[in-house]
């Protein structure tokens, strides 16, 4: 399921008609589906009513006061940095705040949410509840990881994008629905089959952009489903563990010394050399070098 266009689109062009000045950063241009994040930084300022088509997330980085009408409920919020409110696509939204404000806004498909619902709970409607402005780290996180991503232009990083839009998803559903149902739990794990499928797969590509989608699509399974059991049967994500095959396959290419290290970095699917070192002296302690030399 792709939503990116439709997400990007008519979004941007929005927000562009009720701020002043065009966001500092838009992942518009990746190869983000069901998401839109933008960073911006706009003057003190009041944003007309209107809605959007697509669920909101807003993160505030900077201690400001917003006037906020949420769906014709009036609030005066003194915002400090983490803060964070919640918008239900289709919600009629008003706010002003008196000074120069900083926001990241991530705008997520109802139609992914929805999926994600219907895999966890088996709902077939669950409705996003808005929020005014309140303290949620883990959504913070999840929010400027992805900011970051866009900020480094980050390459062949579909999967931990994906693996981060679900579980973003999920603790949304959790935590800001109208269902108030048990996510389904799961003890076993993948069936052997079906692991060693998924793990053939990231091995055959480990230069390419993977998609979490496309794994699971593989092994005949919902994204929600794949990600929960994988990290069951390996104790990782499917990300935390592409990252340490990538490594893996870059220790056994530094070995035989026919490449340079900036081309060991592209050919396991790294952007460049700087982010093999990282991960590298992350999980070995060692440098290229030091492991070329051994």
């Amino acid at each position: 399921m792709s939503h990116k266009q439709s997400a990007g689109a008519d979004s941007t062009e929005d927000l562009t008609e009720v701020t002043l000045r065009a966001p500092l950063l838009s992942s518009h241009t990746a190869e983000w589906d069901n998401i839109l994040l933008e960073h911006h930084r706009q003057p003190a300022w009041e944003i007309p009513e209107h809605c959007n088509p697509q669920h909101t997330v807003i993160i505030h980085h900077a201690k400001t006061q917003v006037e906020r009408i949420l769906n014709g409920h009036r609030q005066i919020e003194q915002i400090v940095e983490g803060n964070i409110a919640i918008v239900p696509a289709e919600t009629l939204h008003q706010s002003r705040w008196n000074q120069e404000s900083e926001v990241t806004l991530l705008m997520l498909e109802p139609s992914y949410f929805a999926q994600i619902a219907y895999e966890s709970m088996e709902r077939t409607h669950v409705e996003l509840v808005g929020h005014f402005a309140k303290p949620d780290p883990l959504v913070y996180q999840i929010v400027l990881a992805l900011k970051t991503q866009l900020e480094t232009n980050a390459v062949n990083n579909r999967l931990y994008v994906e693996s981060a839009i679900t579980l973003l998803s999920t603790h949304l559903l959790q935590n800001y629905s109208s269902c108030n149902d048990e996510l389904r739990s799961y003890s076993e794990g993948l069936s052997k089959r079906k692991l060693h499928q998924a793990i053939a797969y990231m091995h055959d590509r480990l230069s390419e952009n993977i998609s979490l989608a496309k794994i699971a699509q593989e092994i005949d399974m919902s994204q929600y489903h794949f990600c929960r059991l994988f990290k069951q049967s390996t104790g990782l994500s499917p990300h935390q563990y592409l990252i340490r095959q990538r490594v893996e396959r870059a220790k056994e290419l530094l070995h035989q010394n026919k490449l340079s290290i900036s081309e060991v970095a592209l050919a396991v699917g790294f952007c460049d050399q700087s982010r093999l070192n990282r991960y590298l002296k992350r999980l070995t302690g060692l440098t290229p070098k030091q492991i070329r030399n051994q």
